[in-house]
């Protein structure tokens, strides 16, 4: 099957990526390159053209959001790779489209704090322990109000007062 499908990527030009398990060699274009090769590659960016795919004769404009993890070959749970780069690829798609992101073990922390406060905030929505505070909004030529902004405001039990520019986020991010 490897065969038929590196000539059929020679003859039609089909792009396609695939993964043996056995020793991760990678296949692009028709060639097959080490997973070290194809790191290299998106840290040069060469595989972020811009440019769209004609595929008959419409053309389509695709993204990338790519992460990247590494490993000495000592893991005690292989799934650990998985879920190291599917972090570091969330943190690509973070920020922006066609962008690759570099597993660190600072990203793991923050994602494990980002899962805290969500959790955290789930548990404060549910005990309603999310406090509104209205403030007016005043015109200054007049100095009458002339609305009234509504406040959400959250003393953390813990943590002592999160700021809105903290946990709203957290909130849009997981739909809560």
């Amino acid at each position: 099957a490897p065969q038929r499908f590196e000539a059929r990527l020679r003859d039609e030009n089909e792009k396609l990526l695939t993964m043996d398990i056995s020793n991760l060699p990678i296949m692009v274009n028709g060639e097959i390159v080490g997973v070290f090769g194809i790191a290299r590659d998106i840290s040069d960016q060469k595989h972020f053209e811009r440019q769209p795919y004609c595929i008959q004769g419409i053309d389509l404009h695709v993204s990338a959001s790519v992460g990247i993890t590494l490993s000495d070959g000592h893991l005690e749970q292989p799934m650990q790779l998985i879920q190291q780069a599917d972090m570091a690829m969330y943190k690509a798609k973070q920020q922006g489209r066609n962008n690759f992101q570099w597993y660190t073990s600072d990203l793991n922390q923050r994602v494990c704090e980002h899962a805290r406060l969500r959790n955290d905030l789930q548990k404060a929505i549910e005990t309603r322990s999310l406090q509104l505070h209205y403030q007016p909004q005043i015109d200054a030529r007049t100095g009458r109000v002339v609305g009234i902004e509504a406040l959400l405001r959250w003393e953390h039990p813990e943590k002592g007062f999160i700021p809105p520019a903290v946990f709203v986020p957290v909130a849009e991010d997981s739909g809560q």
